[in-house]
């Protein structure tokens, strides 16, 4: 009878660690935002119909407040966010192409790369925005997209939010983690032959 107890016991055990373990392998795969705020961007308009046609806005630091004003509109890029606001007079179209838009990037690796990306808000009557990432870029396609005006001075056209965080890697498969769970098998098999 002691014998079962100690093996219930080291079976207990070993559940408690073989728990931690994976709670700790989850919470390691987590991102943790964070903002661009007093880091410094390069911002990029491209139009690619064949060869790509680049030109440089500027390089920035970022923080709150209008960046830049380009014919499309005002880019505004901080904390964790990019707007572009237009002038409250006229509809604003990007031409149909393979990528007509902007391209925000890291200057100098001084920010963690970029984790998520999504639409916030779009007032496109015609087309549908797109936003990738790469670790150092994000991209905002507006090909064949026309944004309504619809009056307002300041009218955000396109809202972007977007998290950095540190770099995820793989988590190896810990070479004790196979020899933990045929340890687990045998004490399992051990204790149905006591009881049987």
């Amino acid at each position: 009878m002691g014998q079962a107890r100690v093996l219930g016991s080291i079976l207990m055990m070993m559940k408690r660690i073989l728990t931690g373990m994976i709670a700790a392998m989850c919470l390691n795969t987590a991102a943790f935002a964070a903002t661009i705020d007093g880091r410094t961007v390069q911002v990029e308009r491209v139009v690619q119909f064949q060869a790509p046609i680049k030109i440089d806005l500027g390089t920035f630091v970022v923080a709150a407040g209008t960046e830049l004003t380009t014919s499309q509109g005002d880019l505004d890029i901080s904390g964790a966010s990019l707007t572009l606001s237009g002038t409250g007079f006229i509809d604003t179209g990007f031409s149909a192409a393979v990528f007509n838009g902007y391209v925000v990037s890291d200057v100098d690796d001084a920010f963690d790369p970029f984790v998520s990306a999504s639409i916030l808000v779009s007032q496109a009557v015609v087309g549908m925005p797109v936003v990738t990432f790469t670790d150092d870029s994000l991209f905002i396609n507006l090909a064949g997209v026309t944004f309504f005006d619809d009056g307002n001075v300041l009218d955000d056209f396109l809202s972007v939010g977007f998290t950095t965080g540190p770099a995820i890697a793989a988590v190896p498969l810990p070479a004790g983690f196979p020899l933990l769970l045929l340890g687990l098998f045998t004490f399992g098999v051990l204790r149905l032959r006591q009881r049987g």
